[in-house]
């Protein structure tokens, strides 16, 4: 597994993502060779939704989140925690094949996965579980049983909510659920509550690219 190193000494990777996130056990490690970004274009800014969360506060102190999101397949995901001497920077990027990681904390702090799906564990699903679209395969997995529970404005979005047999969402064991009703971006699971949303944030071609920056060394999940 890729070891955090922190000052939080004892601190587990598990604990850091509320006890549910884990990575794959094995790797190559090579200097990243710069690629063309999968998108030579910047993606459809007009389905582009940001929202910033303030995690309940722990023993891993106080995380804030923020989540991109231009669909499913394309996920911005970034977690800081400030009050760590230096803060703790993750930054985790899906586009819809590839998965990179840049974790200001590990041993490895630069990590591609060619076939996350496959290599990504528990990284991939929960990176995926922050956006749900209504009646989706992915919230019917994260919330089966789903009982609908109708509509409400969350900070001026039109949210559908549902209320879980059971979850299954690798980001929270909550039994309620609020999605944004066009882009399916979590806005409200139990303690985990949205408290800004930008509705047309800046895109650009590197927001969702998976090339790593030049020059550094990346822990390198090949594909099967």
């Amino acid at each position: 597994m890729p070891t955090r190193i922190s000052s939080r000494s004892g601190v587990s990777l598990t604990t850091s993502l509320a006890c549910v996130l884990a990575l794959a056990s094995c790797g190559t490690d090579r200097q990243a060779a710069v690629r063309d970004s999968r998108s030579a274009e910047p993606p459809d800014a007009g389905r582009a939704i940001s929202a910033h969360y303030t995690l309940p506060e722990g023993e891993i102190g106080l995380p804030r989140v923020r989540v991109t999101t231009a669909g499913p397949d394309l996920i911005r995901f970034e977690w800081d925690i400030l009050e760590d001497v230096p803060p703790t920077h993750w930054l985790v990027i899906y586009d819809g094949e590839r998965l990179f990681a840049h974790l200001t904390d590990f041993e490895d702090p630069y990590q591609l996965y060619d076939s996350p799906d496959d290599f990504g564990g528990l990284f991939y699903d929960y990176v995926r579980s922050w956006v749900l679209l209504p009646g989706s395969a992915r919230l019917a997995e994260a919330c089966p049983d789903a009982q609908r529970l109708g509509t409400q404005s969350i900070l001026g979005r039109a949210a559908v909510g549902y209320r879980c047999g059971r979850s299954h969402a690798e980001m929270l064991t909550a039994r309620e659920m609020w999605v944004d009703r066009t882009t399916g971006l979590v806005l409200q699971a139990g303690r985990v509550v949205a408290d800004q949303v930008d509705p047309d944030p800046p895109i650009d071609a590197s927001t969702f690219s998976t090339t790593p920056p030049e020059g550094v060394q990346v822990r390198h999940f090949p594909a099967r």
